[in-house]
């Protein structure tokens, strides 16, 4: 257990830090355009060094780079709050990113290394922990915003010591090795599984089991892709520019941390329940209806101002973000037989979705108005839509 109160730390500690830094940011005069190049840079890091230090814990064991990271990131929330310039806030993300990058596909390839097997049970509690873990740092750090913009750094860099011990209390499997896909679901489409060969059922745990078809697994592998990165963009574009359009409508940090704290709490709520649920798996209805509410939810954000429906936006990407992070990562681990570049993949197409939408929607309000963003992330879920569709239908 210690491994998933590490992952609820760190989150805890980002929560703290990304909701307080484009405040701190607007206070010193940065425009949207400025606001999107710390998603952007951020993202940037990540999106190209997880992969590499995803196959790196492959080979050398993750515990020494988890603490390393954990024990960096507390370093950095110190330095944030006498950081007084705009480029410096650009500096910070930047590290930060770096750190993030070392941090969570080794703590991923660890937990799923200790699953023994049981990989649906792991992406869900891990899930569950690191949702858990924002949700209170956003909904804190707007709480202690409130009073200080200084604060929650602070308070972000013990969460990160916190991570750091609960770090070196967990026992490291140095095992490197190919591991049995597993899976769990009974369930499985009839019109891709007849061009392929019948699963074998094998024994994990003293429960019998199906194996998907290599085939099945990598379609949806791609199709969960797809869907990481497209609600990764849009809670990136949110996460980033709304506190602008926020503080422009007269939105206090007590509220908006709220309405943060409504993304990652509906999004671990998610996480719980498809982890105690197979119906789900490899089901491509059910994937398309969770994004078409993506995109209503969108909507929301372009044509109203009222406190209650931007909540019910946040929920409903919350919602997104859960199923579509929670399916990205638990094909990746049933597919991939190296679990380091698995998730190193994985993670990398949430930086990936996490930098460009923050850019694309900083330069959007940057010249037209603050919600013409939120256009954007309709135009990319239907996109993603539509592709999704196109590439289940030829390879059936």
């Amino acid at each position: 257990m210690s491994l998933y109160f590490a992952a609820f730390f760190m989150d805890a500690s980002i929560g703290m830090v990304f909701f307080v830094v484009p405040l701190i940011a607007i206070k010193l005069g940065a425009g949207p355009l400025a606001l999107g190049m710390f998603g952007f840079l951020f993202g940037i890091f990540y999106t190209f060094l997880t992969p590499l230090f995803g196959r790196m814990c492959d080979r050398t064991g993750s515990k020494k780079l988890v603490f390393i990271a954990a024990l960096l990131s507390a370093a950095a929330c110190l330095v944030l709050p006498s950081l007084r310039s705009i480029f410096l806030l650009f500096a910070f993300v930047s590290f930060y990113g770096v750190c993030a990058a070392v941090f969570w596909p080794c703590i991923e390839v660890w937990i799923a290394k200790n699953s023994k097997g049981n990989v649906l049970r792991a992406v869900g509690l891990f899930s569950v922990s690191w949702c858990a873990g924002i949700s209170v740092g956003t909904l804190a750090s707007g709480m202690v915003s409130a009073v200080s913009l200084t604060y929650p750094p602070y308070i972000g860099a013990a969460f990160c010591a916190l991570a750091a011990v609960f770090t070196s209390m967990a026992k490291e499997d140095k095992a490197v090795s190919t591991y049995q896909r597993v899976n769990v679901s009974e369930s499985k489409d009839d019109s891709l599984n007849h061009e392929t060969s019948k699963p074998q059922n094998l024994e994990t745990n003293n429960q019998t089991t199906s194996k998907p078809t290599n085939k099945l697994t990598n379609v949806f592998l791609k199709i969960a892709w797809m869907s990481n990165f497209m609600v990764w963009f849009v809670v990136g574009a949110i996460r980033f520019l709304f506190p602008k359009l926020a503080v422009d409508i007269g939105i206090t940090p007590e509220i908006l941390g709220f309405m943060l704290f409504t993304i990652t709490a509906s999004q671990a709520v998610t996480s719980y329940i498809l982890c105690c649920s197979s119906w789900w798996h490899y089901k491509i209805a059910f994937l398309l209806a969770i994004e078409a509410a993506i995109a209503a939810g969108s909507l929301i954000f372009i044509f109203s101002s009222n406190n209650v429906l931007f909540f019910i936006g946040f929920a409903l990407a919350g919602i997104g973000a859960g199923v579509a992070y929670f399916s990205s990562l638990y094909y990746s681990l049933n597919d991939a037989s190296s679990k380091g570049s698995g998730t190193g993949i994985h993670e990398s197409i949430v930086g990936s979705g996490s930098l460009l939408g923050p850019l694309i929607a900083g330069i959007l309000a940057q010249n037209y108005t603050l919600r013409a963003p939120y256009l954007a992330c309709i135009i990319v879920v239907v996109g993603v839509i539509v592709l999704q569709i196109v590439y289940y239908r030829l390879q059936r």
